[in-house]
């Protein structure tokens, strides 16, 4: 029976752990079927979906993996996901995306409330969430003047593009 699992890993990050966690899961031919990491002050968050129709290559790769986190300092975890939650979360990767990009000179929790209060008025859901600005000088000592830039990436049908740009304005 073909087994679907999310495997969650979670931890600091270091040069070739990406490497060394594909080499355990090619080693047992596991599909990928998606991916996503993310850094956020060198700490790293990764999901990989993967897909097996071998149940001894799976809880071997399970096994080599649960090992090879504890050796890399990352904590793992594994959600067995059904068909049915599957082909749900398939069936909605047509839906329209959207990009909605905050940029002041900073960027407080209350305008991230306020934009993503707008956006969730409308029926979006944001999927990422992206600083594209550099990094923050705490010390004030930068010849630039400060600003903050983030990107969010929403999916979903806007109900009112009118009132979603007056709202932003």
């Amino acid at each position: 029976m073909r087994e679907i699992i999310l495997i969650s890993f979670l931890g600091p990050d270091q040069p070739n752990q990406f490497t060394r966690l594909m080499q355990v899961l090619s080693v047992h031919s596991l599909q990928i079927l998606d991916v996503g990491q993310a850094v956020i002050h060198n700490q790293l968050t990764l999901g990989i979906v993967v897909a097996s129709d071998n149940e001894t290559a799976t809880a071997l790769a399970m096994k080599e993996i649960l090992i090879l986190a504890h050796d890399i300092g990352l904590t793992v975890r594994f959600k067995p996901i059904s068909y049915a939650e599957y082909d749900q979360w398939v069936s909605e990767g047509g839906r329209t995306r959207y990009i909605v990009t905050a940029l002041a000179p900073e960027l407080t929790a209350a305008h991230l409330q306020a934009v993503t209060k707008i956006v969730s008025s409308q029926g979006f859901n944001i999927e990422t969430v992206t600083r594209l600005s550099g990094r923050l000088d705490l010390d004030q000592h930068s010849i630039f003047p400060p600003r903050a830039c983030i990107q969010f990436g929403l999916s979903g049908q806007m109900l009112d593009a009118q009132a979603m740009r007056a709202a932003c304005l």
